[in-house]
């Protein structure tokens, strides 16, 4: 069975805007060597394609518009994308409660973020919500 997780915007932008090998860049890297299953829905697709052309993350990033339609369109090809059947309202913030609808779609492993409203809630159903740290650290331990 594939190790599965929803991987939060935040965490996204953080790896592609950083540049350096920190967690959020080794998840990415791990997603491309197939490591594990990247679950995702078109709302979070949709989120993350408006938050990597806000001007801030644009300049942030240094990508020119081709690179950044070309990661979303790997994402799509790559990725699990689910389509939410249910309605959630399991986080304080109500825009989390997208991550949370994909990942119980999916029957996601884990939820990966940075974004302590999500964190706070430790676990949804049987889905961890883990920092990019740990998560790095599941896929270190498992066999390879």
């Amino acid at each position: 069975m594939t190790l599965s997780a929803v991987i939060d915007t935040n965490v996204v932008v953080s790896a592609m805007i950083s540049g350096q090998v920190r967690p959020p860049t080794r998840i990415i890297e791990a997603w491309h060597h197939s490591a594990f299953a990247w679950i995702t829905s078109a709302p979070v697709i949709e989120e993350l394609e408006r938050a990597i052309d806000y001007p801030k993350v644009v300049r942030a990033l240094k990508w020119d518009l081709a690179r950044r339609q070309a990661f979303i369109s790997a994402l799509r090809a790559t990725a699990e994308v689910v389509e939410t059947t249910s309605t959630i309202a399991g986080s304080r913030d109500p825009d989390d409660n997208r991550v949370l609808e994909a990942a119980v779609a999916g029957g996601a492993a884990y939820i990966v973020t940075g974004d302590k409203d999500l964190l706070s809630l430790g676990r949804y159903e049987r889905i961890e919500i883990v920092t990019p740290a740990v998560f790095v650290a599941v896929l270190a331990a498992l066999p390879r």
